[in-house]
């Protein structure tokens, strides 16, 4: 009797089939782990090799679409070659910024990051920190404006955001709508 596999909603990828199938795209040389680190928006596992540290970035199906995270990346990519210092993804051996992966339940982006060594500030602020988050973004936003990327990527405009949004979570909010 053949037995069709269960469908899914999400799956956590194997780190040794990262390493074979998307790690082996990049020059890396000996790679001495990859261990699943989080989950949020997307799976982040934490590579180490002989020379380096390394994020690789793995988008859950459904999220966004593949020319979605080639937007974003090749945007950080614009902005790594404009000096910002922004955590950016690198290329494989083809010249490529992602790499697709299909997963049991669809099709997902995964993408090599340079690792950024720090802390996640908890708490508010203090006035250098500030200051210095508002240079940067200052910087962002400038140089963002001779940005012009090969994938479409939908407007952030306040219908989108605002409008669109709601009524995509509408219906989760049944009860406090009453």
């Amino acid at each position: 009797m053949a037995r069709d596999t269960f469908p899914v909603l999400y799956s956590t990828l194997s780190a040794q089939a990262l390493i074979d199938r998307v790690l082996s795209e990049y020059d890396l040389g000996l790679i001495k782990s990859c261990q699943f680190w989080n989950r949020g928006i997307s799976d982040i596992y934490r590579v180490e090799t002989q020379a380096s540290t390394y994020i690789l970035r793995v988008s859950h199906a459904h999220w966004r679409s593949t020319t979605e995270v080639a937007f974003e990346l090749e945007w950080l990519d614009f902005l790594q070659k404009q000096r910002i210092s922004v955590a950016y993804p690198l290329r494989t051996r083809n010249g490529d910024l992602l790499i697709e992966l299909e997963a049991p339940e669809g099709i997902r982006s995964a993408a090599l990051f340079i690792y950024a060594p720090g802390d996640v500030p908890v708490g508010d602020l203090n006035t250098t920190q500030s200051f210095e988050m508002g240079k940067v973004l200052a910087q962002i936003h400038q140089c963002s404006l001779e940005f012009s990327s090969l994938h479409d990527r939908e407007s952030l405009h306040l219908d989108h955001l605002l409008e669109q949004s709601l009524e995509s979570i509408k219906p989760f909010l049944h009860q406090r709508l009453q």
